[in-house]
């Protein structure tokens, strides 16, 4: 699945569900002193099939230990109780705005509950 060089992470649903305003989304960290945060980010937006981004405000002080190249979980949640979990890599702040490059993609309901990026770990089970 490969689009203008770029391979596609995310499939519709999930793109579906980082993009749409009113979905809760939080990402998570590890400190610097080793404890894990939790924090809103509504504002968290889908941008390519790759990347998410997100701005500093208006959770800044939760953000703030948020460092670049930190490893980061977010996941979105749809009012239908479903959600997906994307991993990667934090770029780091710069003018507000922050990217995760997306490594990791994990489906969490039905039928299929289990990493379905990268491709060549997914199987569809049969039913």
């Amino acid at each position: 699945m490969k689009y203008a060089g770029k391979e596609k992470i995310l499939r519709p649903y999930a793109k579906k569900m980082f993009n749409a305003v009113g979905n809760p989304k939080f990402i998570s960290f590890i400190n610097e002193e080793g404890y894990p945060v939790v924090a809103p980010a509504v504002q968290a937006q889908e941008v390519g099939t790759n990347t998410i981004v997100l701005t500093s405000s208006p959770y800044g002080e939760l953000l703030k230990p948020l460092k670049k190249g930190a490893r980061v979980a977010m996941m979105a949640i749809s009012l239908d109780m479903e959600s997906v979990v994307i991993k990667g890599t934090f770029s780091g702040f710069k003018g507000g705005i922050g990217r995760i490059k997306i490594d990791r993609v994990y489906n969490s309901i039905p039928p299929v509950m289990r990493y379905i990026y990268p491709f060549d770990d997914f199987t569809v089970p049969k039913i």
